[in-house]
């Protein structure tokens, strides 16, 4: 073979050979991201999943529920300590607030937060009077909570 076509040879393996080298450390990488990826959404879905049951399973003096026509009840009476419940079956997200919009700095112990379409939260209230709450996304959808 001729000088030219050895280092010719040559550079194509070397390029075959890193080639293959980059390609093995891009599926490794893809892989573990994936792993990882994989973890933290199983992990995100069952502290999620976690939360959900827990407050599916404990008992409730009363449960809210947000539909596409707004709260259900509008009005709602408990005792302080007891736990409420809000299930949204709205159709969209509800993020559950105290008055007033949009600081939710009425009762604090109300602002449940994110509520997906299909999920519910459970929180205890405490602090007694009355008090109303609302959807951040919507505040016209508005009810009360009477906490004796």
């Amino acid at each position: 073979m001729g000088k030219g076509i050895k280092i010719g040879v040559i550079v194509v393996i070397v390029a075959l050979l890193a080639g293959g080298i980059a390609w093995a450390l891009t599926s490794d990488s893809k892989t573990n991201n994936d792993e990882n990826s994989a973890g933290t959404t199983e992990h995100s879905e069952e502290v999620s999943n976690k939360s959900v049951e827990s407050n599916s399973n404990t008992p409730v003096a009363a449960t809210i529920t947000y539909t596409s026509n707004g709260f259900d009840p509008e009005t709602t009476a408990v005792k302080s300590g007891d736990k409420v419940k809000v299930v949204n079956t709205s159709g969209s997200l509800l993020d559950f607030g105290s008055d007033p919009h949009p600081t939710h700095t009425d009762n604090p112990e109300l602002n449940a937060g994110d509520i997906e379409d299909g999920q519910s939260k459970t929180f205890t209230v405490t602090t007694k009077g009355d008090w109303g709450f609302h959807n951040h996304f919507n505040p016209s959808d508005h009810a009360f909570i009477k906490v004796e």
